[in-house]
C-alpha cells in the first residue's frame, strides 16, 4: 500500500512539474511575441513618418567674426623687414541655413545643410563685408535627448567687399564644430565655431599708411586672412 502510495505521489509531481515548466513556456513565448509585435509597429510607425529617419532644417543665426589684416612694406620693391603692422578685427554677423539631419540610429546624425553668413568689420580699411556661402557636413551624437555635440567640414566661396581696395572672391574650406540643445521637438539653440582657410590675395594699398611713411616705405602690401566665425543659433525642425 505504501508503495502505491509512493508511485502515486510521484507521478502527482511529476504532472504538477510539467505543467508549471508547460506555463512558463507558454509566458516567454507570450512576452516573444508581444515584443516581435512592438518592433513591427516601431518599423511601420517609421516607415510612415519621415521625422523618425530625418528631418528638414532651418535656421537662423547671429554672431562675432574674425578678421586679420597683416600689412607688408616695400621700398623700392624690396620688402622692409622687422615691421609689423597686423591687426585681429573684430565685427558682427548674420546667416541663414538650410539643410537635412539624417537621424540614422537613436544616438548618432549626420547634418547636411548649406549657410549664408554675412559679416560686417567698420574699422577695415574704411569700412568692409565678408559674404560666404557654404555646404557643411556635421557629425553629430547625442549625449543626452537634449545635448549634441556636433564636428564636421565645411566648404564655399567669400565674397570680400572693401572700401578702398575692392572686391575680390575666393574659394575656402573649414571646419566647423559646436553644440545643440534641443528645446522643443521642433527647436534646437546651437553654438556653432567655424574656421575657415585663407580665401583672399594680397592687395596693393593706394596710398601708404602713417607706419609705412615712418619707416620710409614706398608701397604697401594688405594680406587678408584669419577667418573665424562664432554664432548661436535658432534651428527650426519639420
Amino acid at each position: 500500500m505504501r508503495i502505491f502510495l509512493s508511485i502515486i505521489s510521484l507521478l502527482f509531481i511529476l504532472a504538477h512539474a510539467e505543467q508549471v515548466e508547460t506555463k512558463e513556456q507558454v509566458q516567454v513565448e507570450a512576452k516573444e511575441q508581444i515584443e516581435d509585435k512592438k518592433s513591427d509597429e516601431t518599423a511601420k510607425e517609421q516607415a510612415k513618418d519621415p521625422q523618425k529617419l530625418g528631418q528638414f532644417v532651418l535656421g537662423v543665426m547671429l554672431g562675432a567674426h574674425t578678421f586679420k589684416v597683416d600689412n607688408e612694406y616695400y621700398r623700392n620693391f624690396i620688402e622692409i623687414d622687422g615691421v609689423d603692422n597686423s591687426k585681429l578685427n573684430f565685427g558682427f554677423s548674420e546667416g541663414v541655413k538650410i539643410g537635412y539631419d539624417f537621424m540614422f540610429m537613436p544616438k548618432h546624425r549626420l547634418k547636411l545643410y548649406a549657410d549664408y553668413i554675412a559679416a560686417h568689420f567698420d574699422g577695415v580699411r574704411g569700412g568692409s563685408i565678408i559674404q560666404t556661402g557654404a555646404l557643411n557636413l556635421d557629425y553629430q551624437f547625442n549625449l543626452t535627448k537634449m545635448l549634441g555635440f556636433f564636428v564636421g567640414a565645411s566648404m564655399g566661396m567669400s565674397f570680400l567687399d572693401t572700401k578702398d581696395l575692392g572686391s575680390q572672391v575666393g574659394f575656402s574650406i573649414g571646419g566647423n564644430a559646436g553644440i545643440s540643445l534641443s528645446l522643443l521637438s521642433w527647436l534646437e539653440l546651437e553654438f556653432r565655431l567655424r574656421v575657415m582657410s585663407d580665401a583672399f590675395v594680397d592687395k596693393i594699398a593706394p596710398n601708404v599708411d602713417s607706419v609705412g611713411t615712418l619707416v620710409g616705405a614706398t608701397r604697401q602690401s594688405v594680406d587678408f586672412g584669419d577667418l573665424m566665425n562664432f554664432s548661436v543659433g535658432l534651428n527650426f525642425r519639420f
